[in-house]
């Protein structure tokens, strides 16, 4: 494993970097804190995008069900 800090190799074993100490590995407990950040983003993309689509059809007053009638001649 490189270190981030000066680029030695040490083993892969190693927590600390063997020339300037440096930490090798991240801590595992950051990671399902990174996962739940990613679906609450995600969520809340959704969320907008839902809120913004139903202001679209209540504005333009559109039964989306309907849409193809109201152009319908006969």
């Amino acid at each position: 494993m490189f270190c981030p800090k000066c680029g030695k190799i040490n083993p892969d074993k190693n927590d600390l970097c063997s020339n300037c100490g440096a930490v090798l590995h991240e801590e595992k407990e950051d990671t399902p804190m990174k996962k739940n950040g990613n679906l609450k983003a995600v969520i809340t993309i959704l969320l907008i995008v839902a809120v913004i689509a139903a202001a679209i059809v209540l504005l333009n007053g559109c039964d989306p069900g309907n849409i193809m009638q109201d152009n319908v001649t006969f």
